[in-house]
């Protein structure tokens, strides 16, 4: 299994398209302290660390985490993009938990436990072995199939399709995007050791790739 961390590139709408083009509006913020990694990862790369993985049979159930080796801050990422266009990068708040204290609550901790278990690799595959064995996975595989809304709804509450906390916009007319990083920095040291994983290009490489199709694309204006 491959977790690549955030993929940033050539119509890459969660970590490009859509920050770039609210960079381009004035309307994109980094919440908190903007200074921690970026923890992205090029297209590219995600691409050859699916290729290493498929000559690497013995690896096959292991999981490894994916990223490049070379990061910036969170900042310096959207910011490289922004000074190419004349631009800035904005700041807001840091998020203020619900439950008022700078450590999680007891009902958070139960919350972050569960969402731990539900995102789990095991619990996955028992629901997928569910969901492929007739008759008993027949009306989970329809419900599932046939309600996108309801795909979206189960990935977003168990934090499934992100790897950035989007904030929602304040009351007030602020219809910033708004993105908060986390603190951790990202080890691809086993992909490296158990793979053989290595970028393609370096960092400077492959923001220039990606700044240049944002310039194809006019994302930036």
């Amino acid at each position: 299994m491959l977790r690549p961390t955030r993929i940033y590139g050539p119509h890459s709408k969660t970590f490009t398209v859509r920050p770039l083009q609210a960079i381009a509006r004035g309307q994109f913020a980094i919440a908190g302290d903007s200074g921690v990694p970026a923890n992205m990862v090029y297209v590219d790369h995600v691409v050859e660390a699916i290729a290493r993985a498929i000559e690497a049979p013995e690896a096959s159930l292991a999981a490894y985490l994916v990223s490049d080796p070379e990061q910036v801050s969170l900042r310096e990422f959207y910011e490289h993009f922004a000074r190419a266009a004349g631009l800035t990068v904005g700041s807001a708040p840091a998020v203020v938990r619900a439950d008022g204290g700078d450590h999680p609550g007891l009902g958070t901790r139960w919350l972050s436990g569960f969402r731990s278990i539900a995102t789990s690799p095991e619990l996955r595959g028992i629901v997928r072995k569910v969901i492929q064995t007739d008759p008993i996975g027949t009306w989970p595989r329809r419900l599932w199939d046939k309600s996108p809304e309801f795909q979206q709804k189960m990935l977003r509450r168990f934090g499934a399709d992100a790897a950035v906390v989007y904030r929602p916009a304040a009351s007030g007319g602020d219809d910033r995007l708004v993105y908060d990083g986390e603190a951790a920095r990202v080890s691809i040291a086993k992909a490296e050791r158990e793979l053989g994983f290595q970028p393609l290009a370096d960092r400077e490489r492959a923001m220039a790739l990606t700044l240049a199709w944002a310039k194809y694309a006019r994302l930036l204006g």
